[in-house]
């Protein structure tokens, strides 16, 4: 049998009060004379300031229904309850339908397009077509004096982009920074008379050592380099990510476009080689970044770069098929088990230096191997097959 009394604690604030309450009384009854009683036991409190209660809440599960009793809401002898003086949240009502869930997720799923991406996309048109006038405008056939042109105008009209659009710097920063290697490359090359082939070797040497040097690059873009510790530089510190990651996108796509035209024209062992090398510190490279962009395009340039000279070798050399069939089998099968062996992603200590190792050698082949395909070492074959 259900006793006719229950005795409870009410807190009220910082204070708290035991009572006795009635079981077959409504709780929104029992609010005013509960307050009444608990506002003249609160010590040092000024009845005019203190706000009225509105809710007997269980602490943990919201407020009660007022409309039933105590014993209707399950409170027993020994609880504790709150008087509450804010409003309960109002119920949140769902969607009814499943169209109606599955519009609303896909509403906060979905990026929506904004003007501003309309200001992005139509600032790297122009950009873009600032460059292809730059390659068109000079009559002949395409060669490194139109590469000089083009990525010359490109840089500059990233460079009017990116102090026009503060917003959208970094983007413009990327492309900025990617013209000036391939700028400074082709003059020089144009100068001398050189070949696009020359010009994708410099391009691509250029580049891995821009990749070496992002880190000091970046903090000099930032002006970092020696006032990292001075209050002035303002927002310099979060730059520095997004002109990372323009560094080393930029220069990752560059040494991409250096071996793209180290093996247009019938390449040579030389060239064989310098493009592996670049392709295998590009994926070395990419282990040092956690940002998924850097790291991202470091991968997809380095593999690119690799497919791009197998294919190239397979096309020329087709009594080698085998050998490039069964280094595609490999690659598949090393991708295929990092992506299966959950608990084997982690290197051991020892196996980590050896890759470090490796990276170092890959880094430091590309100069040497830079200069083979250049012809600086008479005694190696490095010219055109046939």
């Amino acid at each position: 049998m259900t006793s006719e009394l229950c005795r409870i604690t009410v807190h009220i604030g910082a204070d708290s009060i035991d009572v006795v309450l009635p079981n077959a009384v409504p709780v929104a009854l029992l609010i005013p004379p509960l307050w009444d009683t608990a506002r003249d036991l609160v010590a040092d409190a000024d009845p005019y300031r203190i706000p009225l209660a509105r809710n007997l809440c269980v602490p943990g599960r919201g407020a009660l229904d007022p409309s039933k009793t105590l014993s209707e809401n399950e409170i027993c002898d020994g609880a504790t309850l709150v008087l509450s003086t804010q409003d309960p949240p109002a119920p949140s009502v769902g969607p009814l339908q499943a169209a109606d869930r599955l519009a609303q997720s896909s509403a906060r799923a979905c990026a929506r397009w904004s003007p501003r991406a309309s200001v992005l996309t139509a600032a790297l048109l122009a950009v873009a077509l600032t460059g292809l006038a730059g390659l068109v405008v000079v009559p002949g056939t395409a060669g490194v004096a139109h590469l000089l042109l083009a990525t010359t105008a490109t840089g500059f009209a990233a460079v009017i982009a990116a102090r026009a659009m503060p917003r959208h710097a970094p983007v413009f920063a990327t492309i900025a920074l990617g013209c000036v290697p391939a700028t400074v490359i082709s003059l020089p090359v144009t100068v001398i008379g050189g070949s696009a082939h020359d010009a994708g070797v410099g391009l691509a040497a250029a580049a891995m050592a821009i990749l070496v040097c992002s880190g000091r690059l970046t903090l000099t873009l930032c002006g970092l380099s020696r006032t990292i510790l001075d209050p002035d530089t303002g927002s310099a510190p979060t730059r520095a990510p997004a002109y990372l990651t323009a560094v080393v996108t930029a220069a990752a796509c560059c040494a991409l476009a250096g071996t793209a035209l180290i093996i247009a024209h019938a390449p040579g062992p030389a060239d064989y080689a310098l493009s592996g090398v670049v392709a295998a510190a590009l994926l070395l490279m990419s282990r040092s970044h956690a940002d998924i962009t850097r790291r991202g395009c470091l991968l997809a340039c380095g593999t690119i770069a690799a497919a791009l000279s197998l294919i190239v070798f397979r096309l020329l050399h087709a009594e080698h098929a085998a050998l490039v069939s069964l280094i595609l089998v490999a690659a598949a099968a090393c991708s295929a088990w990092f992506a299966t062996a959950r608990d084997q992603r982690q290197l051991t200590p020892t196996a980590r230096r050896c890759v470090d190792v490796f990276e170092g050698l890959a880094l430091a082949t590309v100069a040497p191997v830079a200069c083979w395909a250049l012809g600086f070492y008479p005694v190696l074959p490095s010219g055109e097959s046939a």
